[in-house]
């Protein structure tokens, strides 16, 4: 297997992994844990989620350990104060990480504050009154527009652009959805159009789309300059 490509200024870095893919390395990434982790992990109430913690959280270590040069046992974590995380030690590596069924995304960038959102496509209970109050008034119309067919697909494909955006910021839910706007552009890429109270935040964002296969919608959001977007498979490219 190869070794981590460093990152360099510009360069969007994306780990792709699920839950088998995983499971052969528990034991390995289980050993990378802090105390605290540890304990998280066992209070979850079913071995899947334990499970899944572990693996989350020790690959997340193992990738850090390798960007940022360190040990990945001993990495500390600061959280931003709607509990955005970020390296103690090296706070120009900047990543984000996100889950959703057997699934998980993980991005890393320097220098620059990075989102990244997965979510499997499922049915929704109440999707238009969910829509309603997610979309902005012009998303919603287009939403509308649609034949009821397509509104799961493409209300997820709005939600995770938005979800992206949120984790950038940093301020996560505390930036209402609804206060995003995101328009399609002639070859289907999402372009940021608003973000309400901050009206140069359209010429600064990249927003991109992730296929990860027609069960799942997931997006990448920088606020900055994008150079390469690089996309790894876990295990295909790095051993622990």
């Amino acid at each position: 297997m190869d070794e981590i490509t460093p990152l360099t200024e510009g360069d969007i870095h994306i780990w792709q992994a699920d839950a088998a893919g995983l499971a052969p390395q528990q034991m390995e990434l289980s050993a990378l844990l802090s105390p605290d982790e540890e304990a998280r992990a066992r209070a979850f109430h079913t071995d899947r989620q334990r499970d899944h913690y572990i693996c989350r959280r020790g690959l997340l270590r193992h990738l850090l350990g390798a960007y940022a040069g360190r040990d990945p046992q001993a990495l500390r974590f600061d959280y931003g104060p709607y509990g955005k995380p970020a390296l103690t030690e090296d706070s120009s590596l900047s990543f984000s990480v996100s889950h959703s069924g057997d699934l998980l995304v993980m991005t890393f960038t320097l220098n620059q504050p990075v989102g990244v959102d997965v979510e499997q496509i499922r049915p929704v209970e109440n999707l238009d009154t969910l829509a309603r109050r997610t979309l902005t008034a012009d998303e919603y119309r287009h939403f509308l527009s649609l034949l009821p067919d397509l509104r799961l697909n493409v209300f997820f494909a709005y939600w995770t652009v938005k979800e992206a955006i949120m984790k950038a910021s940093g301020r996560g839910l505390n930036l209402p959805a609804a206060q995003i706007g995101i328009e399609w552009v002639a070859n289907g890429s999402p372009r940021l159009a608003c973000i309400a109270g901050d009206p140069a935040a359209s010429s600064r964002w990249h927003l991109r789309q992730i296929a990860l296969g027609p069960e799942y919608a997931a997006a990448l959001a920088v606020d900055g300059q994008v150079a390469q977007v690089t996309v790894y498979r876990w295990p295909d490219h790095v051993d622990i």
